[in-house]
């Protein structure tokens, strides 16, 4: 997980912006997936986020993960676009 994070706060390629034919910068929006665990106490359940995903090019994703879910699911939904902290300040 070190240092794919770019200065905007995004993870990955492909995201701060796209050159137009015209010479001007067009911006791309990235999607950032909120990644969650689902943990239940009795009867009761808790979503804890774990991590963040981002849709990528082809369609597929990259998840980042602070920790590992203990039940192994993962239940990811699209978020306003704050991504977790990772770890850093």
């Amino acid at each position: 997980m070190g240092g794919a994070m770019g200065a905007s706060g995004t993870h990955g390629n492909g995201g701060e912006g796209i050159g137009g034919s015209n010479g001007s910068a067009a911006v791309a929006v990235r999607h950032i997936w909120a990644v969650y665990t689902i943990v239940e106490f009795d009867e009761k359940a808790t979503w804890r986020r774990i991590g963040s995903g981002f849709l990528n090019r082809d369609g597929s994703y990259n998840v980042y993960l602070e920790a590992l879910p203990v039940n192994g699911k993962l239940h990811m939904r699209e978020t306003d676009g704050t991504p977790l902290n990772l770890g850093r300040p």
